[in-house]
């Protein structure tokens, strides 16, 4: 039987009328589209409300930002118009069902973003969540240590408190370690020069407290206590995909290539964040990105058992140290020119803390005139270089982590070639590997780093801090931030 032909114009004409609606409120709503996966997730849920009292529902499915909500108003409206027209065509011995009315809307909804990314392209940028009740703090500046402009120096200023996306967590700093990397970008050195592009907030080392969760965050809750990977690698490459996100060609750095933590809050991937045990201070916490380095070099050789040369005693250095002691090196021997940090290797377990003029001695003495086992290169220092290829014994192994000012020569048949050599460049730390290393020393009670923390400051002292790190009288320097 036939509807009335007014009847069949008006249906016509509200259902045109809600469709460009839902269509225009997509298009304007794009921005919050993370991607074209996410959107697929959202159309499969509309596929699925094939019931009344879901229909009631398809709000929810919306209700993290307004114009969502203007979303799910038209999507409402529509999908009511429809059923109604369902029960019309009932009543008139029509056979649509309710689920092939479910499906012709996702369809046209799933059409409606193709059209629109097909304009702005696949990937839209993402949208920020409405914060709930349960965690919603006010947004306010808050201090934080700038690099303003592209020459010496930082500066403490207001900034906004950092917005989380969906996969992000917020996070109150609470301690936050000075890096080497830091007073590169203090000076304005050529590295920096090179690498960092003004203004940023610095830091890259710090542990806290979790303030907030994005909605798509499940494993991390408000209030846990954290720390997290400084590197931020894309996820997808052949090296992250293959075990070596370490070396993602495409990794960001905070304090670096972006925001870092020298600041009251942070935001951070939540796959990047790792909790801390309730017995880790935030002191070490907030430390494990230079110990995650010292851990790296070290335990990718074959330490116990073993002869080892550290030369270098930068705070890496020294945790590199406790590390062999703690993974059972035989003999651990520690160079450098400060005596103040030849007695923290000292505390910190070296069986022999020597100057470079005293190391070869040391080595020949502790292995017979054979050589060290493995040299963990740790000063970028030319000379400490060819000494550790002269001191290494034959067919032994070399860990390199410092990082040299300018290019240096090798003799490579005399020094590595011949003498059968495996050297090993450290990047970083591996994802996650050396972090489970680092948790499983720490709770063993076999490896403590508080002794290489010598220093404690204030951001609001910055300039003394890296005064005190350059005078090399301090071993690991901390800002106490909250």
């Amino acid at each position: 039987m036939e509807l009335p032909s007014n009847a069949a114009s008006e249906r016509a004409r509200m259902v045109t009328s809600q469709r460009n609606s839902i269509r225009d409120a997509f298009v304007t709503t794009r921005e919050y589209m993370s991607n074209r996966k996410y959107a697929q997730q959202l159309f499969h849920q509309y596929e699925l409300a094939t019931e009344t009292q879901k229909h009631r529902n398809l709000r929810e499915y919306f209700g993290n930002c307004t114009r969502c909500l203007t979303i799910a108003s038209h999507l409402q409206l529509y999908l009511q118009v429809q059923f109604e027209i369902k029960k019309e065509d009932s009543a008139h011995g029509s056979n649509c069902s309710q689920r092939h009315v479910a499906f012709c809307v996702s369809v046209f909804l799933w059409q409606a973003v193709q059209d629109d990314t097909s304009k702005h392209g696949a990937r839209i940028a993402p949208y920020h969540p409405r914060r709930t009740a349960a965690n919603r703090i006010n947004r306010r500046n808050v201090k934080a240590l700038v690099k303003e402009t592209a020459g010496p120096g930082m500066v403490l200023r207001d900034v906004p408190e950092p917005k989380i996306r969906d996969d992000e967590v917020l996070i109150r700093v609470r301690r936050a370690g000075v890096c080497g990397t830091d007073v590169h970008i203090y000076d304005w050195d050529d590295w920096a020069r090179g690498r960092c592009k003004p203004p940023f907030v610095v830091g890259h080392e710090f542990a806290g407290d979790v303030a907030q969760v994005g909605r798509l965050v499940t494993d991390v809750q408000e209030g846990d206590r954290v720390t997290a990977e400084g590197h931020i690698v894309d996820g997808r490459c052949l090296l992250c995909r293959t075990g070596n996100a370490h070396v993602c060609p495409y990794t960001k750095i905070i304090g670096v290539d972006r925001d870092g933590c020298f600041a009251e809050y942070i935001a951070m991937p939540a796959t990047n964040v790792w909790h801390l045990d309730d017995s880790i201070s935030y002191d070490v916490g907030g430390i494990h990105d230079p110990m995650g380095n010292a851990f790296h070099t070290a335990l990718t050789a074959d330490i116990p058992g073993a002869t080892v040369l550290i030369t270098g005693c930068g705070p890496i250095g020294i945790f590199a140290v406790g590390i062999c002691r703690a993974a059972g090196a035989s003999r651990v021997i520690a160079s450098d020119i400060n005596e103040k940090r030849l007695g923290l290797a000292r505390m910190m377990g070296a069986h022999d803390a020597v100057t470079p003029g005293e190391v070869e001695a040391a080595v020949k003495a502790a292995t017979g005139g054979l050589g060290v086992d493995v040299v963990l290169e740790m000063s970028g220092v030319p000379a400490a270089i060819h000494q550790a290829f002269a001191l290494v014994r034959v067919g032994g192994r070399i860990q390199m982590l410092g990082i040299p000012v300018k290019p240096i020569e090798l003799d490579l048949p005399r020094e590595v070639i011949f003498k059968g050599l495996t050297i090993y460049g450290v990047v970083g730390r591996r994802m996650y590997e050396t972090w489970h290393q680092m948790t499983r020393f720490l709770r063993a009670g076999e490896f403590d780093p508080t002794p290489v923390i010598t220093h404690r400051f204030p951001m609001s002292e910055v300039d003394a801090a890296i005064a005190a790190i350059k005078s090399g009288e301090a071993g690991k320097v901390i800002f106490e931030i909250a």
